[in-house]
């Protein structure tokens, strides 16, 4: 009898300790599947800890400003919004502005891979974004003054700030060891 219940005991034991696991930690079908989306966007390795604190601060900011200006757009597209001044400026401006911030978003995604291809994405749309009035409403009939008024200097601002901070990070994009080159004699 002893050695039965020897081999019938550590079967009952481990079926307990599974169930006891798989009780104790319930895995979710979300988180499962945020941290699946997390892995695929942002890749296996994580950079250093000032590019991490700017990824998820651009990361977050450029997807409020896609869902903001994207529904904005919309809401002046189907007519409900009625308020004249954002009417006059359109619902293309918005949606522009939302495809910019898309680029943007697309940028930084890089940069946390470590790419520098994603400082460049990154940068040409920043750099539009506080011009972009002028440019959808350009008029050769404007004098410079009227022009330079529609310019958002806040947003040039912030421009400059944000693109001089990821280019403080370029010595850390592109840190994947490469094999060094043999001269050939």
């Amino acid at each position: 009898m002893t050695e039965e219940e020897n081999q019938i005991e550590p079967v009952g034991i481990e079926e307990e300790n599974f169930a006891a696991e798989k009780n104790a930690e319930p895995i979710s079908i979300v988180s499962r599947n945020l941290r699946l989306l997390k892995r695929i966007i942002l890749g296996k390795n994580t950079p250093p800890l000032f590019l991490r604190i700017l990824g998820w601060f651009y990361l977050g900011w450029s997807l409020l400003m896609i869902l903001y200006y994207g529904a904005v757009g919309l809401l002046i597209n189907t007519s409900a919004i009625h308020d004249t001044i954002l009417e006059s400026i359109g619902g293309k401006y918005f949606f522009v502005y939302a495809c910019l911030h898309a680029l943007a978003f697309v940028g930084v995604v890089f940069m946390w891979r470590l790419k520098k291809i994603g400082f460049y994405i990154f940068t040409i749309p920043t750099f539009i974004m506080p011009f972009l009035h002028v440019l959808m409403t350009w008029s050769w009939a404007e004098t410079l003054s009227e022009k330079s008024d529609k310019v958002e200097r806040i947003i040039f601002l912030f421009s400059i700030i944000s693109i001089g901070l990821f280019a403080i990070n370029w010595k850390s994009l592109n840190l994947i060891n490469k094999k060094e080159d043999i001269p050939i004699r």
